[in-house]
């Protein structure tokens, strides 16, 4: 009797151990990717530094209410981002902007410089926050032509010529704000235009016509 028990046990023993060590496999496995799971919340979440690149005024619109557009588009109107911009020179911001816009559907490197220069010209001395980072970006390509540089200062000088126009609702003709989705490897970037139809500053020649309205502003 004492044998069979011993047989008995030993039989269990071997079907129970690996169920155990399987179940406990799968336990961990489970954790594991829990834990893969919270790592990539976190990181998500984690906000990207650039403390070479000043704020996007606007572009925060948790602690505004006052918006524009829709969803991801909209960004901040209170004029107060603007106050003591004059009227006037908003308006060559807008000129100006809009030259430099053409120039990199041209890709014509040596004029973006050129026209970039006009702009931080044209806000020196200002020391509203918004109009330090027009400047700043405007310095940017104009200090540096290479071209791919020059797009991508050209990005966020754009979400904050946006933000001044919308603050001041200074431009004197329809602007459109479009929207290229291929830019910078798929994240997409907006810009501003005289006319609505695209002409695409982030790629020139080789996607032109690559974009689409998203909004007017009158």
């Amino acid at each position: 009797m004492k044998t069979q028990f011993i047989h008995f046990s030993t039989a269990l023993l071997l079907v129970v151990g690996p169920a155990c060590q399987s179940c406990q496999s799968n336990n961990e496995q489970s954790e594991n990717n829990a834990m893969n799971s919270d790592s990539i919340v976190d990181d998500r979440r984690a906000p990207i530094k650039n403390e070479d690149n000043p704020k996007v005024l606007g572009a925060d619109r948790s602690n505004n209410p006052k918006t524009t557009g829709t969803g991801d588009e909209s960004f901040s109107t209170d004029t107060t981002q603007a106050e003591g911009i004059k009227k006037e020179k908003v308006q060559q911001v807008i000129t100006y902007y809009l030259e430099l816009k053409d120039a990199l559907v041209k890709s014509d490197n040596q004029k973006a410089s050129e026209v970039a220069a006009k702009i931080k010209k044209s806000l020196e001395g200002h020391n509203n926050q918004l109009a330090k980072n027009i400047l700043f970006e405007a310095e940017q390509i104009a200090l540096i032509d290479n071209l791919d540089h020059q797009r991508t200062r050209f990005n966020t000088l754009s979400e904050n010529v946006y933000t001044l126009v919308n603050s001041t609702k200074a431009n004197q003709k329809i602007l459109y704000r479009q929207y290229c989705p291929m830019a910078f490897d798929n994240e997409g970037a907006y810009w501003l235009s005289a006319e609505e139809e695209i002409r695409n500053p982030y790629f020139g020649d080789k996607m032109l016509k690559c974009g689409s309205v998203k909004e007017t502003l009158e």
